[in-house]
């Protein structure tokens, strides 16, 4: 299976790479940036590339805030789950004359 998935990215590197060549000659005519930043004849490729870079960042940041969410509402269930347990554990441990049962069987 490891053979497969390696003809696969290699045959999607080459694509990129023939895609890259075919339209090294394309110019950006204007490309402004968020904090003003603006590049005039920007070739396609690397406009293209810098627009993967920056998605990619994005992505990485968004998943490392997802999984300390998910860090922190494991951890708070595990405490909870812990008092939950203790909890159990005390009410197993009660003498039967706590639990206020009358002659009749029934709770007072």
């Amino acid at each position: 299976m490891w053979f497969l998935r390696n003809i696969v990215w290699i045959v999607v590197l080459c694509l990129i790479f023939w895609f890259s060549y075919l339209n090294w000659e394309q110019q950006v005519a204007l490309l402004q940036l968020p904090g003003g930043l603006v590049f005039r004849d920007l070739n396609l490729v690397v406009a293209m590339f810098g627009a993967f870079i920056a998605g990619t960042i994005a992505a990485l940041l968004a998943s490392v805030v997802h999984a300390i969410r998910i860090r922190a509402d494991q951890a708070r269930l595990e405490r909870e789950s812990k008092d939950l347990k203790r909890e159990l554990e005390q009410l197993r441990n009660l003498p039967i004359e706590d639990l206020g049962l009358g002659e009749s069987g029934e709770p007072r």
